[in-house]
């Protein structure tokens, strides 16, 4: 926002790169279309990493979702 009003924006980013990091993911019901798509198979075998859930951290609180259930 800051560089669209024309302000001058630095971004600094303290971890060492690469770091495992999922930085775009899709939920498992994305496979459905996928696989009506015809693109499963390929998706498949180019390796990309399978998230089968997620834990949300708010403070001191955890949340988990399970995408199997």
């Amino acid at each position: 926002m800051l560089a669209r009003a024309g302000i001058s924006v630095t971004l600094l980013e303290r971890d060492v790169f690469p770091r495992y990091h999922v930085g775009e993911s899709l939920t498992s019901s994305c496979r459905v279309m996928m696989d009506i798509a015809g693109v499963l198979d390929k998706v498949d075998a180019a390796g990309f990493t399978s998230r089968r859930g997620a834990l949300l951290r708010w403070g001191a609180e955890d949340w988990t979702i399970d995408w199997a259930e």
